[in-house]
């Protein structure tokens, strides 16, 4: 017999179990509002389904035994000090330990174009730099107003718009919302074709590497697109979590879970359907992959968009032949998932440091590795380097994985299954050291099913010696990655595409058939992408908008999920 549940939310990542913990933790008024919204009577019954074998959704924090203590992101890793709605929850209300992390430092390398240079002589104006870009773009860097090449791509932007220089970060939404371009909606347009506007394509190239995302320069949104590279302005603060973002969520689910609400792992939805078509209290019924079917009064989809296309077309929300099918299907089809790769290396001891005097921050390259976080530079310890990329070099990466094709294009493969058809390396593993606490042994299970293949592993030890311009470094001793297009995520992120109102659709995709108790949340349909941000932002938007939740005190007041 199928369990009956008030909220079926299926997802067990960031926006689901925030979703299912602030619902666990409602107070009378919220409930009694939630009830004349749902139906039913008594304290709400929540669960939350999730289709793998472990909370997290895209973050992913890990730990190699020799490491056991140090947290190693394969997924989001951090958060910014101008986001309200994740600074409220970890610092006001949960008040979890994090620390800063450094990222730009004058010393750590950039190495473009097989050309060695120290970050600090990026901001030298005049130096010779291994790009052929026209007269004006030489003369910007020759100007002391423009520090570095990444704000090449904020200097095109301001001959567009020159409004924006010193605009206000809370005006600057809806200054771009509306926007225009020779007459032409702002939101309407891709970024790459506003840069080719006033930006050669070598400013570019040379811009996104310098910035070290490609997809910061990508022909996405130029309405979310600039919002997004101002994230990234100076004075912005990183921050890093003690334990793992990660960790962030497993005290969400504990705490949801304390509170009476249900996890259920390896529960991959199939399909959902309305339990009494018609009746919008009438509840819906959901079938999984293996197991039992469940019932309730409203389901949440706090899936990517990619996991969601993959449910079999049928119900009231994904049956192409029902009255909205077309609007809906516009909604889902107005993002895209946006691949990023993370590849983490454990080494003795920190050569970098011994021979270059790195200790932190990132070195950026135009090679596939494209940016390397130094994690860890303990003397005489296992440290760690990170290679984060995007874009074209994830593909680079990809083809490691199963063959030519890569995991993430046959559609077969399990993200929590070994690589299949490829060697793990093997490498001594620095020492096995037991974990101590559950937060510990979560992270080294994460580390243990995300083992790199040591074809990658290699290859990666190669350019890393290659853009460090050292020959002697020592071979790796344990290896870890993630390619966030493999299945179920599609994507580490999303953008939305041109053409699109985002901030109409972002609010619209949260209920997109109204009086129906389906709802979507995540980071894909914010107006905060490529964040966590994001995905609280959606489900404040469910919970305050369409269910009237009050809002938490701990959020500072422009911190509500509205622009």
């Amino acid at each position: 017999m199928a369990e009956e549940f008030d909220f079926a939310i299926v997802g067990g990542g960031a926006s689901g179990i925030y979703s299912a913990w602030r619902l666990a933790n409602a107070s009378n008024a919220d409930l009694k509002k939630i009830r004349d919204k749902i139906g039913g009577e008594g304290p709400l019954k929540v669960a939350v389904f999730e289709q793998s074998g472990r909370i997290g959704g895209r973050l992913l924090s890990a730990s190699p035994p020799s490491m056991k203590e140090m947290p190693l992101e394969l997924g989001g890793m951090r958060y910014l000090n101008t986001q309200t709605l994740v600074k409220g929850l970890v610092e006001n209300k949960l008040k979890i330990k994090r620390h800063k992390q450094d990222v730009d430092v004058a010393d750590n390398i950039a190495y473009l174009r097989r050309r060695m240079f120290r970050q600090s002589e990026l901001h030298v104006p005049g130096v010779d730099l291994p790009y052929v870009l026209p007269e004006r773009e030489k003369w910007i860097l020759r100007d002391q107003s423009t520090s570095t090449p990444a704000e090449l791509i904020f200097w095109a932007v301001f001959q567009e718009f020159p409004e924006i220089k010193g605009m206000a970060p809370a005006d600057l939404p809806n200054f771009l919302q509306s926007a225009k371009v020779d007459g032409k909606p702002l939101y309407q347009v891709g970024f790459w074709n506003l840069l080719s506007r006033h930006l050669s394509h070598e400013g570019r190239q040379l811009a996104i590497t310098a910035i070290g995302y490609d997809v910061l320069g990508a022909n996405a949104n130029a309405v979310d697109i600039i919002a997004e590279n101002f994230d990234f302005t100076p004075g912005t603060e990183y921050f890093l979590f003690d334990e793992g973002f990660e960790s962030v969520i497993w005290r969400l689910q504990s705490e949801f879970e304390a509170c009476g609400g249900t996890v259920k792992l390896n529960a991959s939805l199939a399909s959902f359907d309305e339990a009494v078509p018609g009746d919008p209290k009438g509840g819906f019924e959901l079938t999984f992959e293996t197991g039992d079917p469940a019932n309730a009064r409203a389901i949440v989809l706090a899936m990517p968009p990619a996991a969601i296309k993959r449910l079999l077309r049928r119900g009231p929300l994904l049956d192409p032949k029902i009255k909205h099918a077309g609007r809906v299907r516009r909604l889902m089809n107005s993002v895209e998932g946006i691949p990023l790769y993370k590849l983490f290396v454990i080494y003795d001891r920190p050569w970098w440091k011994e021979q270059l005097g790195l200790e932190k921050g990132r070195s950026l390259t135009d090679m596939p590795v494209r940016q390397c976080y130094y994690w860890s530079t303990n003397d005489e310890k296992p440290s760690a380097i990170m290679a984060y990329n995007d874009q074209a070099s994830t593909s680079f990466w990809g083809g490691y994985q199963t063959g030519p094709l890569g995991a993430r294009d046959t559609g077969l493969s399990d993200i929590n299954d070994p690589v299949e058809g490829a060697l793990a390396f093997q490498g001594s593993g620095g020492g096995a050291v037991q974990p101590t606490d559950d937060v510990q042994k979560r992270r080294v299970s994460n580390w243990k099913d995300h083992e790199a293949p040591h074809e990658m592993v290699v290859e990666m030890h190669r350019q890393l010696m290659e853009m460090h311009c050292v020959t002697n470094a020592p071979m790796p001793i344990d290896a870890a990655f993630m390619d966030w297009m493999n299945e179920p995520y599609g994507g580490a992120v999303h953008f939305w595409n041109p053409g699109h109102k985002s901030w109409e659709v972002r609010d619209d995709m949260t209920q997109p058939i109204s009086g129906l108790n389906a709802f979507v949340v995540g980071e894909a349909f914010s107006t905060a992408q490529t964040w966590v941000e994001g995905a609280l932002q959606t489900s404040e938007i469910f919970l305050q908008d369409r269910l009237n939740m009050a809002k938490p005190d701990w959020i500072d007041d422009d911190g509500d999920g509205s622009e």
